[in-house]
C-alpha cells in the first residue's frame, strides 16, 4: 500500500498512463472521514432515488453488505425498512457509530 508521502514521488501507471493523481491519496478502507468526503455526500443524495429504483419498500428486511459508513443503511431505515449493515472495515463501523443517527 502506498502512503501519502509515496504519492509525491511514485504515481502508479498502467501501460505508461497515469492511473492516479499524485494529489489524491490512495484509497484504503481505514479512514471513514476520507470515505465520507469521497463517497458519503454522493451516497446521501443518491440513496433515496437508488432505493426507489431498486423497488425497496417500507417494511422490507434488508441486509446492507459493505455498508461503509452506513449512509444507505440510514436511508433504508428512514424508508421504514428493518436493516442490518455489515462491513469488513472496523474503522468504517466506528465512523458510522460516531455519526448522528
Amino acid at each position: 500500500m502506498l502512503h501519502n508521502e509515496d504519492c509525491e514521488h511514485r504515481v502508479p501507471t498502467r501501460h505508461g498512463i497515469k492511473i492516479m493523481s499524485a494529489s489524491i491519496p490512495p484509497f484504503a478502507a481505514t479512514d471513514p472521514d476520507i470515505y465520507e468526503r469521497l463517497m458519503g455526500r454522493w451516497s446521501a443524495r443518491m440513496g433515496d432515488p437508488f432505493l426507489a429504483h431498486a423497488g425497496v419498500e417500507s417494511g422490507q428486511r434488508v441486509l446492507d453488505v459493505g455498508c461503509g459508513t452506513e449512509t444507505i443503511t440510514l436511508a433504508l431505515a428512514q424508508r421504514g425498512c428493518t436493516v442490518v449493515g455489515v462491513d469488513a472495515s472496523e474503522a468504517y463501523r466506528a465512523g458510522a457509530r460516531a455519526l448522528p443517527s
